[in-house]
């Protein structure tokens, strides 16, 4: 069990040291990046339900 919690512990520690590493301003572009590239709320936590329904009532109103 306390390895596991090594691990884990190491993870997070190198992750932290990767963060703290990376400069300012990479890290603003690569969030503004990741914002930009985003889903749509309704596709990220229903998945494709609410676009199937989009499709079948009003897709085929043309």
């Amino acid at each position: 069990m306390a390895s596991k919690r090594d691990e884990i512990l190491q993870e997070l520690t190198a992750k932290v040291v990767t963060y703290i590493d990376t400069p300012k301003e990479l890290r603003k572009q690569n969030r503004d990046k990741n914002k930009q590239y985003r889903e749509h709320w309704s596709k990220r936590w229903f998945g494709l339900l609410p676009e199937a329904l989009h499709q079948l009532f009003i897709g085929h109103k043309k």
